[in-house]
């Protein structure tokens, strides 16, 4: 994936077995997560308020270059555009050849995300003026696209209008122009791209709203188009699953842009709007284009692989995956587990990756005083903690007719319990610090499954405890996340019950359960907690994250 950053933020990663804590070595700090791959060839469109969508095409032979890191970091120096759009394109520039645009019918507003895209690329890049709204205009740009570079590997689609008014004050024109561009449109531009999406074993992301979640009085059309943008992205993702084609959707909360302007607001309203926004957003204030592309271009990786069908609104295997990468990007780790043997075997595998000596302790968080033991030394090494990652888990077989007082205790001594415990001893310094957590949850937190009842309970009380905790903790801009794995090869279910005849019955099971007919790995779930803990997540928060294949939209008929 190119070239990675030598530093990283601080966290603290842990699991039933073994924990991990990465705090920020001295110097400079990269935090970013690992790029995309390269992009060859772009479509962008857009009209009215928003950029239209985008399509990007994966070079047939990518080079990593690299420049990709310095870049990065560069690029929250460089000017904010108007349109979140601009910032995503930057944002691509690792090493896409050309790049196709159209601005529905404003030159001048093409020729200036061109000349961007040149500045941070080098590249000139092909344009198109034309119109999604104009049927015959949508499959000429897709036709124009193909032919110039045969294949397309992603379509964002980010048109987006808005239009103020309730029941009684939207009219049926109004209606229409809303229901035209945001939904019509992206339905048509995917109809058509869909082909090539399949043959190229491509993926979509969607730009909706939290809006197509959350009801808001006084733009009824638009809430009403974006949630009809989020029910497409769920079934589409059912649709194309199979044929290995990932769908997924961004809902923006409010971010500063022309939109709402454009929809209506004078300047005074607007600067209302956006000074209302530092109460109606937990982390007290809108967010900026950038923070948006970023979420885009994770969604459009091959790092979300395991992910669709998601709004971007546990075991030891996936600890240690997650612990590889971080030590990767060079963070300092302070390891602890009960077993000795195995919390040395971690720490030599980052040591190979990072090449630096990590503090180990021996100990058990489900013990409360060795909980505050391991913090304590933590924070004694290295003085501080930004990120925490909660991964304990441990996984109980059984019904209300078959699992057991303590079986429950068990589970959520530790799924829960020691997941509080830690959390709360952990806060003053991730509110000093202005940090993070992220907490490994299950897609059994967001669905039910007959035959665990205790963990599923557990995972869903660790959801509860992610959105409390988002909205306590928001105003001191600490942000809360979780991910949410389907079935990951790991040892897990074993642990909880399954012999190796049984275990392998599940697996070849949950090729039916999940859409994109496979389990996941750790990996797959280590790059989404990388992506959440580093600041490209840096407007996200109260979030489950749904790393399962699309399971949590799966209904097996």
């Amino acid at each position: 994936m190119g070239q990675q950053p030598s530093r990283v933020w601080s966290h603290l990663l842990w699991s039933r077995h073994l924990r991990l804590r990465l705090l920020r070595p001295r110097g400079p700090t990269l935090p970013q997560v690992p790029a995309p791959p390269e992009i060859r060839s772009m479509v962008v469109r857009s009209q009215v308020a928003f950029p239209r969508p985008c399509f990007l095409e994966k070079p047939v032979s990518a080079r990593r270059g690299a420049g990709l890191k310095n870049y990065l970091n560069r690029i929250s120096q460089k000017i904010r555009k108007e349109e979140f759009e601009d910032e995503f394109l930057r944002k691509s520039g690792f090493d896409h050849r050309r790049l196709v645009g159209n601005w529905g019918s404003d030159r001048q507003n093409l020729k200036k995300v061109a000349d961007e895209c040149k500045k941070v690329s080098g590249n000139e890049h092909f344009t198109v003026v034309g119109s999604l709204e104009k049927e015959e205009d949508t499959r000429r740009i897709l036709k124009e696209t193909i032919d110039k570079y045969s294949k397309l590997d992603v379509l964002v689609n980010n048109a987006g209008i808005v239009e103020l008014g309730s029941i009684e004050t939207t009219s049926l024109e109004q209606y229409d122009r809303v229901f035209g561009v945001n939904v019509r449109a992206l339905y048509h531009l995917t109809m058509l791209a869909t082909p090539y999406l399949v043959k190229s074993k491509g993926n979509i992301v969607n730009v909706s709203s939290v809006n197509g979640l959350r009801s808001f009085a006084g733009v009824l059309a638009y809430n009403m188009s974006k949630s009809a943008v989020d029910q497409f992205t769920k079934c589409v993702a059912l649709e194309l699953a199979p044929k290995q084609v990932r769908v997924n959707s961004v809902n923006p909360g409010v971010i500063i842009t022309e939109l709402q302007k454009r929809g209506g607001l004078d300047d005074a309203a607007y600067a209302k709007f956006l000074e209302r926004s530092k109460e109606t957003h937990a982390l007290g204030r809108p967010g900026d284009p950038e923070e948006v592309a970023d979420s885009i271009l994770f969604l459009a990786s091959d790092q979300a692989s395991f992910i669709t069908a998601t709004h971007l609104s546990e075991n030891l295997r996936t600890w240690i995956a997650t612990a590889i990468k971080f030590a990767k990007l060079g963070a300092s780790l302070s390891l602890t587990g009960r077993k000795a043997e195995q919390l040395k075997k971690v720490a030599d595998e980052c040591k190979k990756v990072s090449g630096n000596e990590n503090l180990t302790i021996i100990g058990s968080l489900e013990a409360e005083e060795d909980t505050r033991k391991i913090l304590k030394a933590t924070i004694d090494k290295y003085g501080k903690l930004d990120v925490l990652v909660n991964n304990a888990g441990v996984m109980e077989l059984g019904s209300i007719e078959t699992t057991s007082l303590e079986q429950y205790d068990r589970v959520f001594g530790v799924n829960v319990r020691a997941l509080y415990h830690l959390t709360m001893l952990a806060t003053p310094y991730l509110v000093k610090s202005k940090g993070n957590i992220v907490n490994v949850s299950s897609v059994l937190g967001l669905t039910a499954s007959a035959g665990l009842l205790a963990y599923s309970m557990s995972k869903s009380t660790v959801d509860q405890f992610t959105k409390c905790v988002a909205l306590e903790l928001a105003p001191k801009q600490v942000r809360v996340n979780s991910v949410n794995p389907g079935v990951i090869v790991t040892e897990l279910q074993k642990r909880g019950g399954l012999d190796d005849a049984s275990y392998a019955k599940f697996l070849e099971r949950s090729k039916e359960t999940h859409p994109l007919g496979r389990p996941g790995n750790p990996e797959e779930v280590a790059d989404s907690i990388l992506f959440l803990a580093s600041d490209q997540a840096s407007f996200i928060t109260a979030t489950h994250l749904s790393v399962d294949g699309g399971k949590h939209v799966f209904c097996p008929r």
